[in-house]
């Protein structure tokens, strides 16, 4: 009987730390799903271009993906209404660069591909490097 009494005790313990800390873990760091997609796509990527190798820095605040070639000072992209991982630019010169994140075989965002029109660039495709 005293057996059966240490079981039940430690089954309903073992249940109430269960109750505790999965609602936590779900919580996780109070991240928005979006926060989470934007911070899986930051990071740099390196694109090569005309025999030239060039990287571009993502980075993310909050909801807002923000972006620019390595070394330059990172603006806020607009995302593109209904397309969660597209975003568009603009360079200096007023040309639009689109900009659209993938996901490689393994399921992570690691892909992204620039378009821009008046450069004649389409689907130029990067790769994630460090991270």
């Amino acid at each position: 009987m005293k057996k059966r009494n240490l079981f039940a005790i430690g089954s309903v313990i073992l249940l109430g730390f269960l109750m505790i800390s999965l609602p936590a873990q779900a919580l996780d760091s109070g991240q928005t799903p979006r926060e989470k997609l934007i911070e899986e796509m930051a990071g740099d990527y390196e694109f090569e271009y005309q025999g030239q190798y060039v990287v571009m820095s993502f980075s993310a605040e909050g909801e807002t993906l923000m972006g620019a070639p390595e070394g330059e000072v990172q603006e806020a992209m607009e995302p593109v209404e209904g397309e969660p991982m597209k975003f568009i630019a603009y360079d200096p010169s007023g040309n639009e660069w689109k900009m659209e994140f993938k996901k490689d075989d393994e399921g992570k965002i690691t892909i992204c591909l620039i378009t821009v029109d008046a450069m004649g660039i389409t689907d130029l495709e990067g790769h994630k490097i460090g991270k």
